[in-house]
């Protein structure tokens, strides 16, 4: 280091040839002012660039280690060092070749000839006057385990143009272990830590795809990550799906897909994925990391009603009571589908899921309705939202689905069975909290709290009353106490940000359930619910379903946005 006298010299001296005026004022007071002055030249000093603070020559290194050198100039300033990898003549044949000028305030990021890559470089701060540099070399070794000698040069160049005479030069072995790409999640998917390798297909990789975005779909993501135990810097990732070209290389690890950046997922069916990882030396992981995930594609109908339809045709309490009176339904089925043609009061399309159990080939099944109405149990057959059920219509919801759904055990299935999507059905999707079903024979009615567009119903004891009289079957009607003309079972919930439509009226005036929810509705501009935590088609109705027919159709309604626009 310099004071700061003498640097003051420097700069206004330079690198230039130094002219010192001798000025002999003896001389000239006795020769009088005769001749010129003498001038004498200094030549300029070159400067002096070394390696410090580095391992010795030869030493077998990681991959990426950072270089520090030191550079003077006796009687100047340097103005710029210049680098080099390994061959310090430029060659149009040969990448990165010769020599490379820098500020001496750089730090290098660079890598070795191999790569078919063009040079990164940062730029950090440094002090103008603190003339020690460093460069962090990152070379690739394009063989896994295989060491590969590289040779660095550095020189710098001053003030005056002049380079130093003794190029800093040192040998390095370098060894790079290859990066392995790994899948950490797709979608609400977690994979193990050690899951690397190629994939069969899984059940629960199934999703719905759309083209454009939603508030709450942002596509299908992917987490990907690497194996890389010599990493200084993040690694690259590159994908494709079914043999189509690679992406570029990014450093992003989370990929959110959608039809319109991978437009082949809009094509119903199982789709591969592919991903390949660089390591922070540009070497390409050797194995490609495939996974097959199942896509399908959504569609909004809104012409017909998707009907899925729990309840067991032959044991509703209606068909029951006339058979219990000796006046038999001939075709249950028939009756109850009559039954709903009217009470939704628009086409349909049925699937009977009273003797099976929805699992995740429902997602074809259901993806091309803009409107489902699902109705479960009747008491004596209840499979309801089990776990696959509720992922199956939170993704639905979110890529713009709307859902009318009532039944007596519905709520219970989401908190007993369906441990992992349950919570997010019932509190982020119907937006409601604190589900709680009572054991005893509480629930009597629900109450309404907007007449207009949905009137207050009640439970049809009589028929329930008049089952008991019905032997040949086991009709005792559970969840049905014939002396408190109450059910239990009946979930009682709080809104979140969802409205009620229908109180809770408690047989015993429980504070547990009395004036809390049973009947919710939800809608935001992606999608919409409306939910009975009990089944409508124990109430009681006249010959035209009303007014059951009434809730329903408002209800679809209220999906549709024609009503109660908030």
């Amino acid at each position: 280091m310099v004071d700061g006298i003498e640097w003051e010299k420097r700069k206004k001296g330079g690198g230039m040839m130094k002219k010192v005026l001798i000025p002999l004022m003896v001389i000239l007071l006795i020769a009088g002012c005769r001749g010129k002055p003498e001038v004498i030249e200094y030549p300029n000093k070159p400067p002096v660039v070394y390696f410090a603070n580095v391992p010795p020559e030869y030493d077998t290194l990681s991959h990426a280690v950072k270089i520090y050198w030191y550079g003077y100039d006796p009687d100047g300033m340097i103005i710029k060092f210049f680098w080099a990898v390994d061959d310090t003549i430029k060659r149009d044949d040969v990448l990165n070749s010769g020599w490379h000028g820098i500020p001496f305030e750089t730090t290098l990021v660079f890598y070795d000839t191999v790569s078919v890559e063009p040079l990164e470089i940062e730029t950090i701060t440094s002090t103008r006057y603190n003339l020690i540099t460093e460069e962090v070399l990152a070379f690739s070794a394009p063989q896994i385990d295989t060491a590969y000698d590289h040779t660095v040069y550095i020189k710098a160049m001053d003030d005056d143009s002049a380079f130093s005479e003794v190029v800093a030069k040192r040998i390095f072995t370098k060894n790079n272990y290859l990066p392995h790409p790994k899948i950490l999640r797709i979608g609400d998917v977690i994979f193990k830590e050690d899951s690397l390798g190629n994939f069969e297909p899984l059940d629960t990789l199934i999703f719905f795809i759309r083209e454009d975005t939603t508030p709450y779909w942002k596509g299908i993501p992917v987490h990907v990550g690497c194996v890389d135990s010599d990493r200084v810097f993040l690694p690259e990732y590159s994908y494709r799906w079914d043999d189509e070209e690679w992406s570029p290389w990014t450093s992003e690890s989370v990929f959110y897909f959608t039809g319109s950046n991978a437009e082949v997922l809009m094509n119903t069916g199982y789709h591969t994925l592919e991903i390949l990882v660089r390591d922070d030396a540009w070497a390409v992981s050797k194995e490609t990391l495939r996974i097959k995930v199942k896509t399908v594609k959504r569609a909004w109908v809104t012409d017909t009603i998707l009907l899925l339809d729990e309840t067991k045709d032959d044991v509703v309490p209606y068909v029951l009571l006339r058979s219990s009176l000796g006046n038999p339904i001939s075709d249950p089925d028939a009756f109850m589908d009559n039954f709903y043609m009217d009470v939704i009061g628009a086409p349909i399309k049925q699937i009977d899921i009273s003797y099976t159990t929805m699992d995740y080939s429902y997602y074809e099944k259901i993806a091309r309705y803009a409107y489902i109405v699902y109705v479960s149990d009747d008491a004596f057959n209840h499979m309801g939202w089990t776990d696959p059920v509720a992922r199956m219509f939170v993704d639905y919801l979110n890529t713009g689905g709307h859902l009318l759904a009532w039944g007596l055990l519905l709520i219970n299935g989401l908190v007993s069975s369906a441990e992992n999507y349950g919570i997010s059905f019932y509190r982020d999707k119907i937006s409601i909290n604190d589900p709680r079903s009572p054991e005893e024979y509480e629930f009597v009615g629900p109450i309404s709290v907007m007449e207009d567009y949905f009137p207050t119903l009640t439970l049809n004891t009589a028929i329930l009353d008049s089952l008991e009289l019905y032997v040949d079957k086991p009709v005792d009607i559970a969840y049905y106490s014939p002396d408190n003309h109450a059910l239990s079972a009946v979930t009682a919930a709080d809104p979140v940000s969802s409205y009620i439509i229908y109180l809770y009226d408690s047989y015993t005036n429980d504070p547990l359930y009395e004036s809390s929810g049973c009947g919710f509705r939800y809608r935001n501009d992606t999608y919409g619910v409306v939910l009975f935590t009990f089944p409508l088609h124990w109430m009681e109705m006249d010959d035209n379903y009303e007014p059951v027919k009434t809730v329903v159709q408002n209800s679809l309604k209220y999906l549709k946005g024609e009503i109660l626009e908030e």
